[in-house]
Order: structure tokens, then C-alpha cells, then sequence
């Protein structure tokens, strides 16, 4: 095992496109590491350059406590798990595990005890002698991944791996790559564009976007405390609720938060998340709410109930999500008139076992102020601590 280190890493390629740009990370012994973000925002390149594919324009790379910028792949100690199985088809599930340790010249014994060991490990001893073409997409998953392992290496680097899964089996064999890597204990880098792997398997994420680190976190601090409105919209599915608004002093020493034409009550425990409140009052600020920060509204129930009308819901089984004309102007959200941002649809999680919200229906939903996050006018999340 091995800690790895990225200090102020560059990488810009010959056409000027800079795919990343002053990157620090450190990623500890045994550690889970999950690097996400769109399409198109370098993190797989950043796999690439520790695994000796891509070599940096600037900064600096250590694996294990040395340098290695300019370390030939062989020479890393890493294995790299492609998006692709980049299995040899004519070879069986045998020969594809053991074919890196005949590269390393391994003595025959010592080789068919690795590649049994490992094949026992994730499943494959019945399909030993099959070749790829016979085997599902999640046994092909598992192979790839198996020959990774059998090298032992110090780093294990994932490239999007079950992208060429389904739905279903994705699940499955995401559930075993948390698995296994909690036994072996082996430092992991995994790259994935999809946030639900994200926060299910990575001991911490990492966000990226144009080739810079936005936050880094356990999954949990960064879905209820995002640094940035990115990562807010970006983490959770549906994103964030984000949208314009101003805080206004109440009666005594009471905060609220417009919500369009009306004000909500901001608790205690949410105001002492932001610092100097005073210092916010009456400015423009950037406000969010996750979907599950509304419910509906209980009978009787006046605080923070808010009437909306329902533009579109979607029943999922376990829960319904209702899409609501927003009282607020929505960030990001331009209006037909040509304004930059208007008042546009947002989204509440809402039990399953409620009656089911139609198209035009006006329902009074309460808003959970706790959960606020508020954001200044460039995005940056307010906190007590800046």
C-alpha cells in the first residue's frame, strides 16, 4: 500500500487545451478516493498521469513518498482498470489473470498460486478455463479487475469500470468493488462521472470541474455542506434547490429569508452556520434547499408553509418527486422574457404513501429552513469559519 500526493499538478496539451490546473491532492494509505465530476473535467487525466500514461506540464507526482513524473508505467507499482475490459479474447480467464505476472518473468508456481488466490477472491474459479466472449459483462468486470489484483500493486486506479454495465448489475458489482476494497485495505483512486457512486463508495470524494478541485470531503459533508453552488447542483439527484434572495431581520433577534413575496423563519441552529448575519442583511445572496428539505404541510401548520402549484411529479414507488412552480427566482433558470434569472420549477422529495400531486394542483408544502445553505452572489458558500 501507498499514500499518493499530487502538488500543484498542471497538465496543458498541445493545442492549449488545459485539462488540469494547479491540482493538490493527498490521498492516504488505504484510502478509498473517488474522483467525480462531468464529462470533460480531468479527472481522467489525472488517472492517466499517475499511471505513468500522460506526463505533467507542471508539478509535481509522488507515490509511496517518491517522485515518479517521469517513471515509466511498469516502474509504479500501480494497476490501472480501464472503462473498456481490454481483455485478450483468445485467451481464457486463466491465462488473461496470469499474463501480467509472465510479463514480470514470475516462476510458474508462484504464478498459478496468485491467480488462483485471486480468482477465489472475486469468484471466477468455476470460469477459469472460459474465454471473455462466454462470460457476462459482470464476470468480464471482475477479470479486468483481476488482473489488477494479482500484480498486488501498491495503488489500484479505476477508470469509470461499470459504465458499460446496467442499471441492475452495476449495483451489483459496485457493491463488490466496496467490498473488496475494505478487505484488501489497498490505497484506490476511482474516477466516475456518476454521483451516486460517488457518495456510495468513496471513503472521500473529490469534485472536479474544468480541471480544478472544488471540494473534497466525506459524502455526507459535502451533500449538506457543499462548498460551492457546483457542488450543490452536482451532488444528489435532484440537485439542489438554488435560487435568489435576501436575509431580512424579523421581530427581536429573528432572522428570515425572502422566499419571493413571502419570508421564512431562519432557525438558530441555521444562522450560526453563516457567520456574522448581521453583515448579510438586506444584500443579495444566493439561498439552497435539497428536495427532502420540503414536505407537506400538516393541517394546521403555519410556519414556513408555503402554496405552490405543482407542475409536474414523477411516482416512484418509495418516494414522489413534485416538480413546483418556485416562488423565487431560480438560479440558472432564464425566463422567456430574456431576464438572466426568474422564477422557474423546483423540486420536493415527498413521501410515496401521500396522494399523488397532479399537473395544476395547488399544494401548501413546509419548508425545513435547517437544511438552508446560503451562498454568496459568486456562488461561494457562507460559513461561520470564513
Amino acid at each position: 500500500m501507498a499514500t499518493v500526493q499530487l502538488n500543484h499538478v498542471e497538465k496543458v496539451f498541445p493545442d492549449g487545451t488545459r485539462a488540469v490546473a494547479d491540482f493538490s491532492l493527498d490521498v492516504r494509505d488505504g484510502e478509498f478516493l473517488v474522483l467525480v465530476g462531468p464529462s470533460g473535467c480531468g479527472k481522467s487525466t489525472i488517472l492517466r498521469m499517475l499511471a505513468g500514461l500522460e506526463e505533467p506540464t507542471g508539478g509535481e507526482i509522488r507515490i509511496g513518498g517518491e517522485t515518479v513524473n517521469h517513471r515509466p508505467p511498469q516502474k509504479r507499482n500501480v494497476a490501472m482498470v480501464f472503462q473498456q475490459y481490454a481483455l485478450y479474447p483468445h485467451k481464457t480467464v486463466r491465462q488473461n489473470l496470469a499474463f501480467p505476472l509472465r510479463m514480470m518473468k514470475m516462476a510458474k508456481a508462484e504464478r498459478n498460486k496468485r491467480v488462483a488466490r485471486v480468482a477465489e477472491t472475486l469468484g471466477l474459479t468455476p470460469w477459469l478455463d472460459r474465454r471473455p466472449k462466454h462470460l457476462s459483462g459482470g464476470q468480464r468486470q471482475r477479470v479486468a479487475m483481476g488482473r489488477a489484483m494479482v500484480r498486488n500493486p501498491a495503488v489500484f486506479l479505476l477508470d469509470e469500470p461499470l459504465s458499460n454495465l446496467d442499471a441492475k448489475l452495476r449495483v451489483q458489482v459496485r457493491a463488490e468493488i466496496a467490498q473488496l476494497q475494505r478487505r484488501l485495505r489497498t490505497t484506490t483512486i476511482y474516477v466516475t462521472h456518476d454521483q451516486v457512486e460517488a457518495m456510495t463508495l468513496g471513503d472521500r470524494v473529490a469534485v472536479l470541474l474544468d480541471g480544478r478541485l472544488q471540494q473534497i470531503g466525506g459524502g455526507r459533508e459535502l451533500y449538506d455542506a457543499p462548498a460551492n453552488v457546483f457542488v450543490a447542483g452536482f451532488l444528489g439527484s435532484p440537485g439542489m434547490n438554488i435560487f435568489h434572495t435576501r436575509l431580512h431581520g424579523g421581530e427581536g433577534d429573528t432572522l428570515e429569508l425572502e422566499f419571493g413575496e413571502q419570508r421564512l423563519a431562519v432557525p438558530e441552529e441555521a444562522a450560526a452556520r453563516f457567520g456574522r448575519v448581521d453583515a448579510l442583511l438586506e444584500r443579495p445572496l444566493l439561498a439552497g434547499l435539497r428536495p427532502e428539505a420540503f414536505s407537506p404541510a400538516e393541517d394546521g401548520a403555519r410556519e414556513n408553509g408555503v402554496r405552490v402549484r405543482v407542475a409536474a411529479s414523477e411516482a416512484l414507488g418509495y418516494e414522489n418527486l413534485v416538480y413546483f412552480e418556485s416562488p423565487a427566482p431560480v438560479f440558472g433558470q432564464p425566463a422567456a422574457g430574456g431576464e438572466e434569472h426568474a422564477a422557474a420549477r423546483m423540486v420536493a422529495r415527498l413521501p410515496a404513501a401521500g396522494p399523488p400531486s397532479a399537473t395544476g394542483d395547488s399544494v401548501v408544502l413546509t419548508v425545513d429552513a435547517r437544511r438552508l445553505v446560503l451562498f454568496d452572489r459568486e456562488g461561494k458558500a457562507l460559513s461561520a469559519k470564513d
